[in-house]
């Protein structure tokens, strides 16, 4: 056998190994190239930050973590293994090595970061949810009167019973508060003030059709869950121009204090029409020109209004969310009237800009206009809001004996007797009281008295 000399076996080993080393170099390399390809590829594909799932994703390594050390002692060292550790992380350049405590740090914090996003996209989406909300019960209880509370807008329905927002409301607002003596609590999830004590019904709590309201006829028949009140239908606009004809009219033909309008002409004091069908009556410190009272919205929207001669507001067919908010969505096709008054024209009034150009200067003091006061449902008591009017614009007394007395209102009033005192005074009506004579031109029924 021929000898080998060692050196020559070593040296055969080291290029060996050296030839090993080389070639997981180079897979190593490709395997960088082919990564950084791939990312680059993923980054181009989630250009607007979304990327399909059917676009292939990054290759996942079960085992991330690396121990150096891997538990084992050497000579010299400790018995125990170090509690180094690190990490592998895989990113856009490649697999990148953290500690393990730095990692644990950056998790919790990303952690943190992510369950923070999680909960504004959830409260995002629902204050989204409850804007909806409010703008379909904006819409659903229009012609209900409105209230302020902590500076938010509410409709009062039902009587009281819930109070409904018609604007997003702050919620650093108190939830608790008290209107008309009744305390209230906000739910959470719709914004509505509920009553925390029992409120006693009205005859007009329940919620009324407005479609049978406004038309006098509903789609749905007896199988509507609103209520159908004849008494509540909006008076014939064509009846009050004495232009209504029809026999079968579905609108009111019965005028009275809760559903006809006030006679505008009247409260000019220019109304010179005798058979005039519009009210005329003026609300409480109308005249005063201190006040400036406005529309009362269940009348002006919904076209009736139970109080009646006991509502303060004014019964026109003004558009209440242009007098408010001097702005209203329909704009031009609005079919109410937009009045444009003293107090609008303030509101849209362009503000002078002063440019001071000297350190000192001198300006005229100028007395204030006084403003007036406004009468609205957001400023009277709120028990007046709930005054119902059973009255109406008729009053019949009927009295057989003659023993009762008359009310104090004399407006239309009926009175039937009989007494036989009654019958004498009416016999003798006729006869001149200086000579005792009967005039006969008194008797003639052709004969017109002024």
């Amino acid at each position: 056998m021929s000898s080998t000399d060692p050196n020559e076996e070593a040296l055969r080993l080291k290029y060996a190994e050296v030839a090993a080393l080389k070639a997981a170099l180079a897979q190593k390399q490709a395997l960088k190239r082919r990564q950084e390809a791939h990312a680059a590829r993923i980054q181009k594909r989630s250009k607007y930050g979304n990327q399909h799932p059917s676009y292939p994703q990054p290759r996942k390594f079960g085992n991330l973590k690396l121990v150096m050390n891997n538990g084992t002692t050497q000579e010299g060292s400790s018995s125990e293994p170090s509690s180094e550790g690190y990490v592998s992380v895989q990113s856009s350049g490649g697999n990148t090595l953290y500690n393990v405590n730095v990692y644990q740090e950056e998790a919790e914090k990303l952690k943190k970061k992510i369950e923070l996003k999680k909960k504004q996209v959830q409260e995002q989406r629902r204050i989204k949810k409850l804007k909806a909300r409010i703008s379909r019960q904006r819409a659903r209880y229009v012609s209900a009167d409105r209230i302020k509370i902590n500076g938010d807008k509410y409709s009062v329905i039902k009587g009281g019973y819930r109070l409904i927002p018609t604007t997003m409301f702050q919620t650093t607002n108190p939830d608790t508060c008290v209107w008309n003596g009744i305390k209230y609590k906000r739910a959470e999830n719709t914004g509505t003030f509920k009553p925390l004590e029992k409120i006693p019904k009205t005859k007009h709590s329940k919620e009324v059709c407005k479609y049978f309201q406004n038309t006098g006829m509903c789609e749905k028949g007896s199988l509507c869950k609103y209520a159908h009140n004849k008494d509540m239908i909006r008076i014939c606009p064509l009846f009050l121009a004495g232009k209504c004809y029809g026999r079968n009219c579905l609108l009111s033909h019965s005028p009275n204090d809760s559903n006809t309008p006030a006679c505008r002409y009247y409260l000019d004091k220019t109304c010179t029409n005798p058979t005039c069908k519009y009210r005329h009556f003026k609300p409480d410190y109308y005249d005063d020109p201190n006040y400036e009272i406005l529309t009362c919205r269940p009348f002006a929207i919904g076209g009736y209004c139970a109080r009646g001669k006991k509502c303060p507001f004014l019964h026109l067919p003004n558009c209440p969310d242009f007098e408010e908010d001097n702005y209203c969505r329909y704009g031009r096709e609005c079919a109410l009237t937009h009045r444009f008054t003293l107090r609008t024209q303030d509101q849209i009034a362009t503000r002078s800009n002063k440019y001071i150009r000297e350190e000192t200067v001198v300006t005229k003091e100028t007395t204030p206009t006084p403003q007036k006061q406004i009468i609205s449902s957001y400023t009277v008591d709120p028990k007046l809001l709930f005054a119902v009017d059973l009255t109406g614009n008729y009053q019949y007394y009927i009295d057989n004996e003659g023993n009762l007395a008359a009310n104090d209102s004399k407006e239309f009033l009926i009175e039937l007797s009989d007494s036989e005192e009654d019958d004498i005074d009416s016999e003798t009506e006729g006869f001149d009281e200086e000579d005792g004579e009967e005039d006969d031109l008194e008797l003639n029924d052709d004969y017109v008295g002024v």
